[in-house]
């Protein structure tokens, strides 16, 4: 509809290899403006071949009838961030990579202005994944966009790799994090020290308290990993589609993409998704 704004976000794990005509359904299923995908692994061939686009990326194009408006490869592990974009998104200049090569994995941004809408109505939309090892780490990436809040009409989707605090809508930590993280994979998640710790939701903080706000606030919240066969199944809602504080008010619709009973999901990580009025 040319009165809404449609915006998905996805970690789709290790680039969704042999889960491609389900990714493209998925997508395809929510008629997107938007998509940020993080962990686009193997999407891209190398700089030297002559096809530009992976046939993986290709494959969800042609199905999706997207086009890409900005691929970052991923600074460590292959991860590479993709935006795909419908055609009534017309970009007007992108970065590939916010912070220098400072995050983790990156971070892509890219400004646009809508098919039909005043050319002065410009809008910017990023993408990133952040680190999952560290809560330090995760809060010097958060401190490279706050500074992307300060201005109307602005998106964020990443796997951010944390929660919300509480206040904001964050689901609350568990009473024992026995049998959900093992001890050597609580530094990942969890405020250092002894005993039973919080987890660090430091980065989120710090990018609410510039000023970005939640797609979801007054919506429904589920959690959107934790559902996954592994080592780490703590629930929780680490995915984000986050807006400037002018379009909060604007929202009117946020799901967690979650498979039908008796589906088997392709990813660690739900799908999100939101629709804001114009």
């Amino acid at each position: 509809m040319d009165d809404t704004l449609t915006i998905m976000s996805m970690n789709i794990r290790d680039g969704a290899h042999g889960h491609l005509a389900e990714l493209a359904a998925l997508i395809a299923a929510q008629d997107p403006d938007i998509v940020g995908l993080q962990e686009a692994k193997g999407w891209r061939r190398p700089w030297y071949s002559p096809l530009r686009h992976g046939k993986a990326l290709r494959t969800v194009m042609e199905a999706t009838g997207l086009r890409v408006a900005i691929y970052t490869p991923s600074r460590t592990h292959g991860c590479d961030l993709v935006t795909l974009v419908s055609p009534r998104i017309q970009p007007t200049g992108y970065r590939q990579n916010v912070g220098e090569g400072h995050l983790h994995h990156g971070a892509s941004r890219f400004r646009f202005t809508l098919e039909g809408r005043p050319k002065e109505e410009v809008w910017e939309h990023l993408n990133t994944h952040f680190s999952p090892f560290s809560g330090a780490h995760r809060l010097i990436e958060a401190s490279w966009l706050t500074e992307y809040a300060g201005a109307p009409r602005r998106l964020l989707t990443g796997d951010l790799n944390s929660d919300l605090p509480e206040k904001w809508g964050g689901i609350a930590d568990p009473l024992n994090w026995d049998g959900l993280i093992p001890p050597n994979l609580r530094s990942r998640h969890l405020r250092p020290g002894p005993g039973h710790q919080p987890s660090d939701r430091d980065a989120t903080a710090l990018l609410i308290e510039a000023g970005w706000r939640s797609a979801h606030l007054d919506h429904v919240r589920q959690a959107t990993v934790g559902h996954w066969h592994g080592s780490e199944s703590w629930e929780h809602a680490p995915d984000h589609i986050l807006v400037s504080s002018d379009l909060a008010a604007d929202v009117l619709r946020h799901e967690t993409l979650r498979p039908p009973p008796g589906v088997e999901p392709f990813s660690d990580h739900h799908a999100i998704v939101a629709t804001l009025a114009i």
